[in-house]
């Protein structure tokens, strides 16, 4: 008979996740309706773009409803950004 304590010569990594896993997939609580939470994330990610050196025309009228171009490119700058490590700050 397996100990009860199986998972404990598992990695932490697997150790850490498994009960999340076996409790199944939690629901997503953003408010993705509510207008005023939709314009603050927005304003957020032209933030970002800005501070990422974004070079196309942003707003949140082109957020509203982006052309498959603008997701791209938005996208490409957030992928970009991911996997650029960040510089460090003079002190």
């Amino acid at each position: 008979m397996p100990s009860v304590r199986w998972f404990a010569n598992l990695p932490f990594f697997l150790r850490s996740g498994s009960a999340a896993f076996m409790e199944g997939p939690k629901k997503d609580t953003r408010p993705i309706k509510d207008k005023h939470w939709q314009a603050e994330k927005s304003s957020e990610l032209i933030e970002f773009l800005i501070a990422a050196n974004y070079n196309h025309h942003i707003s949140p009228k082109i957020l509203q409803n982006p052309t498959r171009k603008d997701f791209e490119c938005i996208f490409q700058v957030r992928d970009t950004a991911m996997q650029t490590p960040p510089t460090p700050h003079p002190m």
